[in-house]
């Protein structure tokens, strides 16, 4: 810092010997890059000292971006399953990698020549115990089917199994749809494939599971567990989660529309493996629930958030958000235990906002008309250790623009992410309050812009942004400068789960992605990978094919 004193003098002296009209010019100049310097200064004293980073280097066999299927921890490192699109002719190419503990790549092997074969399509890949499971299908258009199969991959050995018939489905005509979820316990043993069949002429539809163990063999029989005429509205799959006693809990929707009221239904189906099913609506009175997850926090708590919108016939994605709901229930009954309806109130709606939205926001709710948060979707959902439930969405929408220059016309859609919503409840699922955390960015395309990460009774926001938008937390750039820092950074800050304090005042680097000559180039947070101890997490390097590891540090 004195060396930078030191430099101001020796300009002092230099300037003072100017005209006037060069001497302001000039001591503009130094009061920037004396602005720069603080700037730099801070940020340097907010790097992080919580993480600590590992990359590590792929193997690539061609200059193509890859695209990261998988990513295992396993005894003494990890695995990696991936694929890369191939130049020329349609399809990918697959390949397995084995990582010890420093991220260093210890075997690589392409097995592309054991899945990619004509007519078959890799649908999913699974982990089970010791193996990867390749899930696979072909269609038979002649006898009018498809069938379902699947293959193991060894840990060890990379050696890929013949394919096993798991099903076979009659496709009778272009009528006849269908897609499918499937989970696996927690313990590896079995897993379960829930499908959802409808015909589009007549829209009736159902849903219906089936049960295998570790070796694939179907466990009893298929079994529907849903079943809906078109009146009642086209089923929508949306969630399975399998228990370790093989009870399952399905999470659906559908359409209902009523004169010109269209109402969006959604619906926990739990099955036992004899096949017996229960099922309950999720209704809100007078609204439609939407933007919906579920998820389980132990062997019963079944924890079901969104965010509801008034029932007033327009399309669900141009209303406003009212409030957010919870919806606690026993993951082996299918019995609801507690749900907590909550509007966000008006305060809460117009924090951060101009003044001009204020007004505005302040007349329709004078006026009684709705008013709501627009285009909020649910993100994550993050548990504490005492018990609380968080339930994490952000306002989230997209605005297509096209041009037309020599008679071609060009479209383009911007994405754009915005303020971040959490909503607390305790144990009982009843709601404790709502924190905004303000955020902007926009992408030429979809992808996660935070992810979040558990530890104790607080937990981490780690988000990517541009550099020039981090500085602006501690000095607002001049326009002039803004491009310098027009590079991606990965930063985190704490929100302290007892307070509500989302202490994004303390926002601090995890990696920056300058240029060509920095180890990454950015990664992709839809990469985001954590492990059982929320002590670790991964990220995936599209086009330089590295991994970066951030472990928390003791």
């Amino acid at each position: 810092m004195n060396l930078f004193y030191g430099y101001i003098y020796s300009l002092k002296l230099k300037v003072s010997k100017l005209p006037f009209k060069h001497t302001i010019i000039s001591m503009k100049i130094i009061l920037f890059l004396f602005a720069i310097i603080l700037v730099e200064t801070a940020i340097a004293q907010q790097k992080n000292d919580q993480f600590t980073s590992t990359i590590g280097g792929l193997s690539k066999e061609e200059k193509t971006r890859s695209r990261l299927e998988y990513v295992a921890k396993v005894e003494n490192g990890y695995l990696v399953f991936k694929k890369q699109p191939i130049r020329g002719p349609k399809g990918y190419s697959y390949q397995l990698a084995k990582l010890d503990q420093n991220l260093k790549e210890v075997k690589f092997q392409d097995i592309s020549e054991h899945i990619a074969e004509e007519d078959f399509t890799l649908d999913q890949v699974i982990l089970m115990k010791n193996s990867f499971v390749l899930l696979s299908s072909k269609h038979f258009r002649s006898e009018k089917k498809t069938v379902f199969y699947a293959q193991f991959v060894d840990f060890n050995t990379f050696k890929v199994s013949q394919r096993i018939e798991l099903m076979e489905e009659e496709i009778t005509g272009r009528a006849e749809k269908m897609n499918f979820q499937i989970d696996v316990n927690d313990s590896g043993e079995e897993l379960v494939i829930v499908k959802r069949r409808w015909n589009t002429n007549s829209d009736d539809s159902y849903i219906a599971a089936s049960l295998f163990d570790g070796s694939l063999n179907i466990i009893g029989s298929e079994r529907k567990i849903q079943e809906k005429k078109a009146e009642e509205g086209i089923l929508i799959l949306n969630k399975v989660i399998l228990h370790e006693d093989l009870t399952f809990n399905v999470l659906t929707n559908r359409k209902v529309k009523d004169e010109k009221i269209v109402d969006l239904i959604y619906s926990v189906v739990t099955a036992d493996p004899d096949g017996n099913a229960q099922e309950f609506d999720l209704v809100i009175e007078n609204n439609k629930f939407g933007s919906v997850d579920m998820r389980l926090k132990n062997d019963k708590d079944l924890y079901i958030t969104g965010y509801y919108y008034a029932n007033n016939g327009k399309r669900l994605t141009a209303n406003q958000a009212e409030g957010v709901a919870l919806f606690k229930i026993n993951a082996k009954s299918g019995d609801i235990v507690e749900q907590s309806i909550n509007d966000f109130n008006i305060d809460f709606i117009k924090e951060g906002h101009s003044d001009k939205f204020d007004k505005a926001a302040q007349k329709r709710e004078d006026d009684g008309k709705i008013i709501g948060i627009g285009n909020l979707k649910m993100k994550d959902v993050v548990f504490a250790e005492d018990g609380r439930v968080f339930a994490i969405g952000q306002v989230t929408y997209s605005i297509t623009t096209s041009s037309t220059v020599n008679g071609v016309t060009t479209r383009t859609t911007t994405y754009y992410y915005e303020d971040i919503i959490v909503s607390e409840f305790n144990a009982e699922g009843e709601w404790i309050g709502n924190t905004k955390i303000p955020y902007s960015s926009s992408q030429s395309s979809p992808s996660a812009q935070f992810r979040t990460f558990s530890f104790n009774d607080n937990f981490i926001f780690i988000l990517t942004t541009y550099k020039s938008h981090f500085i602006d937390n501690f000095y607002e750039l001049p326009r002039k400068e803004r491009k310098a820092y027009e590079y991606n950074v990965l930063y985190y800050f704490e929100f302290d789960s007892f307070t509500g304090d989302d202490k994004s005042d303390n926002e601090m680097l995890l990696m920056e992605f300058q240029d060509e000559t920095s180890p990454i180039q950015g990664v992709s947070l839809d990469a985001y990978v954590d492990f059982d101890g929320k002590e670790e997490f991964i990220l995936f390097n599209y086009s330089m094919e590295n991994l970066v590891r951030f472990e928390r540090n003791k």
